[in-house]
């Protein structure tokens, strides 16, 4: 019996979760495996489309046909319009990285690439904590500052499809001159 769903993946700078999710939000899959961001920019990306294949096998196999999307959400500037990674911070080689076509190329399938923060607001829109409301702002903490932003219920691009970007800063340097004491950060 085949339900509707669509593959969520998220590229860290250690691993991949790569998940299929129905249409109602719940997970029906989850798969984990490394990053291998230090690698060579087309390495990260077949390493991405085959943990996306390996997952589009596993829900074929366990009955739940093909997926409706393929989303993927990695760090750093980029161009949703063109799918271009300006500039990731875990994968040093994408520097204007063609991720999109790179991934349509291997996986056979459209792919819609977006930023990691902008991914977040979208889920805490559709099933977290901002549930219900019409206006989002999520601010990320983590190797850089990164934020997603929804207004009227849609998520804003902008002109250079990074509108709720606050963009690339290093937290480690930046901790000490600040004094910052937060506890995640030692």
């Amino acid at each position: 019996m085949t339900r509707a769903w669509a593959v969520g993946l998220d590229m860290g700078g250690t691993n991949i979760r790569c998940a299929a999710v129905s249409v109602s939000g719940d997970v029906l899959l989850i798969e984990r495996g490394p990053s291998l961001a230090s690698r060579k920019a087309g390495d990260v990306a077949e390493n991405i489309a085959a943990q996306t294949l390996h997952l589009l096998d596993t829900a074929r196999r366990r009955g739940l046909g093909s997926p409706r999307a393929i989303g993927v959400a990695v760090p750093g500037p980029l161009n949703v319009y063109s799918g271009t990674v300006m500039q990731a911070p875990h994968v040093a080689a994408w520097r204007g990285y063609p991720l999109r076509s790179k991934l349509e190329a291997l996986i056979g399938r459209k792919v819609v690439v977006d930023n990691d923060a902008n991914a977040w607001a979208l889920g805490e829109y559709w099933r977290g904590a901002a549930r219900g409301r019409r206006d989002v702002v999520l601010l990320t903490l983590g190797t850089g500052v990164g934020g997603g932003l929804i207004v009227g219920g849609k998520l804003v691009h902008g002109l250079s499809g990074m509108a709720g970007g606050i963009g690339p800063r290093d937290c480690q340097s930046r901790r000490t001159a600040m004094r910052l004491r937060l506890p995640w950060m030692p």
